[in-house]
């Protein structure tokens, strides 16, 4: 809404700028009807069957489920970001942009098979039929 409004100031400056004057307009029309619609739902969400249905909508994982292997999640995704953030640097000095960015690039794959690894992690009982025939033989 505070952008519509600031290119509504600008339109006032100068008139032969209809463009200002349109995006202004549909900014600030946009945002009124967004707030609008808060304020509309806003008593739905306090309601019980709304909030069962919120909650059916969630989709458990395990960083909500485990704040330690969020925490340990972000500290690897720090890590990696500041090492290829250093590494795209280093590169950039000594070979050139051309190939420096292949760091950065590097770093988000990285970043995303550590996700994942997190996210979903091996079972350490490895096959569950093998586990129990391992039981069973004790």
């Amino acid at each position: 809404m505070l952008i519509g409004l600031a290119q509504l100031v600008l339109f006032l400056g100068d008139v032969s700028q209809l463009d200002l004057l349109i995006t202004a307009v549909v900014i600030v029309v946009a945002a009124i009807i967004g707030f609008i619609w808060l304020g509309t739902t806003q008593t739905n969400r306090t309601k019980p069957w709304a909030r069962d249905v919120a909650r059916a909508q969630q989709i458990d994982d395990r960083f909500s489920q485990d704040p330690a292997a969020a925490a340990r999640f972000g500290i690897y995704a720090g890590i990696i970001m500041l090492l290829s953030l250093a590494a795209f640097v280093v590169l950039t000095i000594t070979i050139g942009f051309v190939w420096s960015w292949l760091a950065l690039l590097i770093g988000i794959v990285v970043l995303m098979f550590v996700l994942a690894r997190m996210l979903f992690p091996a079972d350490k009982g490895g096959d569950p039929a093998q586990a129990k025939t391992e039981k069973k033989g004790r």
